[in-house]
C-alpha cells in the first residue's frame, strides 16, 4: 500500500513537472523577455542608486539612466553611419583598382595561369554594385523583424522600469516573510548577486570602450581606412566573453 502511494506521488510530481516545462516552453518568449528585464534592472540598479544618493526621485533617476543609454546609442549611430556609408561607396569605386593591384602580384599570376583567379576577381568586382543594390533591397524584407525587436526592446525597458521602481519594496516584503535568519542570509545573497552583476556589466563596458579606443588609435596611426566603424565594431564584439576580441580583430587584420 505504501509503495503504491509513493509511486502515485512520484507519478504526480513528474506529471506536474512535465506540465510546468510544457507551459514554460510555450511561454518561452515571454519568460525570456522577463529574464532579460530582470538582468537589465539589476545591471542598471547601481546607476539609479548613484542618482538616488543625490536625492533624485527614483522614477526620475530611472528615466535619466534610460536617457543616457539612448543618447549613447544615438551618438554611436551618428558616429558610425556616415563613415560606413561613405566607406561602402568608396569601396565600390575602388574595387576594380584593388583587383588590378592584386593582379600585379607574382604569386597571383602563377595561380592565375592555373585557376583563372584574375578573371574571377574582375567578374566579382564588376558585380559588386549590383550585389550591394540587392542587399539594400533585401533590407525591406527585415522591416517586420526590426519592428518586432523594437517592440521587444520597449517591453524590456518598460518591465525593467517597474522592477527598478517597485523591486526594492517587493524584495523587502519577500525577505520579511522568510523569518529573521533566512531573511539575513537572503538579503546578503541578493546583495552579492546584484553587486556581481553590476560589476560584470561595468567591467564589460570598460573593456569594450578600451578595446575600441585602442583600436581606433592604432588604425589612425597606421592610416588604415574605416577606422571609426571598425573601432566601434571592435568595441561591440569585445562585449562577447573570451572570443569577442579575437573576432573583432579579424576584420581589422
Amino acid at each position: 500500500m505504501l509503495a503504491a502511494r509513493d509511486t502515485a506521488r512520484a507519478v504526480a510530481v513528474i506529471a506536474v513537472m512535465a506540465v510546468a516545462l510544457y507551459v514554460l516552453y510555450r511561454l518561452r518568449e515571454v519568460v525570456g523577455l522577463v529574464a532579460v528585464s530582470v538582468f537589465t534592472a539589476v545591471a542598471l540598479a547601481p546607476g539609479v542608486a548613484a542618482l538616488r544618493r543625490l536625492r533624485v526621485p527614483r522614477a526620475l533617476a530611472i528615466l535619466l539612466v534610460y536617457a543616457v543609454i539612448l543618447a549613447g546609442m544615438f551618438g554611436v549611430g551618428l558616429v558610425v553611419v556616415p563613415p560606413v556609408a561613405s566607406g561602402v561607396d568608396q569601396l565600390v569605386r575602388d574595387a576594380p583598382g584593388y583587383v588590378t593591384q592584386i593582379e600585379r602580384s607574382t604569386l597571383l599570376r602563377r595561380y592565375d595561369r592555373r585557376y583563372g583567379v584574375g578573371s574571377t576577381l574582375r567578374s566579382q568586382a564588376s558585380r559588386l554594385p549590383a550585389v550591394l543594390d540587392q542587399a539594400a533591397g533585401g533590407l525591406e524584407s527585415v522591416t517586420v523583424g526590426v519592428f518586432r525587436r523594437l517592440f521587444e526592446l520597449v517591453t524590456v525597458l518598460t518591465l525593467a522600469f517597474f522592477l527598478l521602481l517597485d523591486g526594492p519594496r517587493v524584495a523587502d516584503f519577500a525577505f520579511r516573510t522568510l523569518g529573521p535568519e533566512r531573511e539575513r542570509r537572503g538579503r546578503a545573497l541578493a546583495e552579492d548577486a546584484a553587486r556581481a552583476v553590476g560589476g560584470y556589466v561595468a567591467g564589460a563596458i570598460a573593456i569594450a570602450a578600451l578595446a575600441g579606443a585602442v583600436s581606433f588609435g592604432m588604425m589612425t596611426a597606421l592610416g588604415l581606412p574605416f577606422a571609426i566603424p571598425l573601432a566601434v565594431l571592435m568595441a561591440f564584439l569585445a562585449l562577447i566573453p573570451l572570443v569577442g576580441s579575437a573576432i573583432g580583430a579579424a576584420p581589422i587584420a
